[in-house]
């Protein structure tokens, strides 16, 4: 029985050495401005809102009409007089063009290009609860380990004033 008791505390003595010293977890430590910081830092979050940017401007233009064409034709003038009464084909044509898209494409294209927008902002808040997340987890883990250290510790210190006791009632033939 003592042999088995001996085995259990020099094996569990291994087992608390075996855990290295971790950093104990801040009291003081700003959550909330540790999340902030890590969304103003991330790139891909930069990336998006910029993209998301680009396509909230795109969505005014993309309900307008093309823009009307204005031409100009200079044809058969002779180069060396550049007189019209010349030659009888000859001739000036001014000409102004503007395209009609069918009805309902342009309110069409401008809610795609709505959607477009919301898509990337719904993808933006999604990609910041995922930072976030992350971050919170790892926090966590930390605080955890943290405490699962402290409880170590304690059961470290119980058992070594347990293994105290036994030694000096064994001493003490009080067995």
């Amino acid at each position: 029985m003592r042999q088995l008791l001996g085995i259990f505390f020099a094996c569990l003595g291994l087992l608390c050495g075996a855990f290295p010293a971790s950093a104990a977890v801040d009291p003081t430590f700003d959550l909330a401005g540790t999340i902030q910081k890590a969304l103003d830092a991330n790139p891909e979050l930069k990336a998006l809102e910029s993209e998301w940017a680009m396509n909230r401007a795109q969505i005014g233009p993309a309900g307008s009409l093309d823009d009307p064409m204005l031409g100009f034709e200079v044809m058969n003038v002779p180069t060396n007089s550049w007189r019209l009464n010349e030659l009888e084909m000859s001739g000036i044509q001014i000409s102004l063009a503007q395209k009609f898209p069918y009805p309902g494409k342009l309110g069409a294209q401008r809610d795609l290009a709505t959607l477009r927008s919301q898509t990337l902002e719904h993808r933006i808040q999604q990609m910041k609860r995922e930072i976030a997340w992350s971050i919170k987890r790892i926090y966590y883990e930390l605080y955890l380990k943290s405490h699962k250290r402290t409880i170590l510790e304690n059961q470290r210190a119980f058992l070594r004033q347990t293994l105290k006791t036994s030694r000096d009632r064994y001493a003490l033939n009080q067995v």
